[in-house]
């Protein structure tokens, strides 16, 4: 088993770089469904745009040696990301259909709970240590 470890500015640098992405993912979200898309096709279109850009900047700024070239990376993103975007797209469903939150506090929510699953996975299959 791998132990992990993380520098404080490593963890600083991924906050940021996620919480750019997550910026984007929930900006494109907040649109689509202010004009009446759907929040599961909302939420993929946020997720998309929002993995890219997360890959690009944890990248180049927190795991700056990573295992796989950038064209393996952004696929693999998604594969690894794909489990974690299931639940928080199952959680936002129920969450909105059962009108415990508003479209916009679910996904707030579900990307906080995202948040802390895609770093430990993004630190255990994607870093180099």
């Amino acid at each position: 088993m791998k132990k992990l470890t993380f520098k404080f500015s490593e963890s600083l640098l991924y906050f940021f770089a996620i919480g750019f992405g997550f910026c984007v993912d929930y900006l494109i979200y907040s649109i689509l469904v202010f004009n009446g898309t759907s929040i599961y096709l909302a939420n993929t279109s946020g997720f998309i745009v929002g993995v890219i850009t997360n890959v690009l900047l944890i990248r180049r700024y927190v795991f700056l040696k990573s295992r796989f070239q950038l064209l393996t990376d952004i696929p693999l993103t998604f594969i690894a990301n794909g489990l974690v975007f299931c639940v928080g797209m199952a959680l936002l469903g129920i969450l909105v259909e059962s009108s415990i939150l508003n479209p916009y506090w679910a996904k707030l929510l579900v990307n906080v709970i995202t948040f802390v699953l895609n770093f430990i996975s993004r630190a255990i299959f994607f870093r180099v240590i």
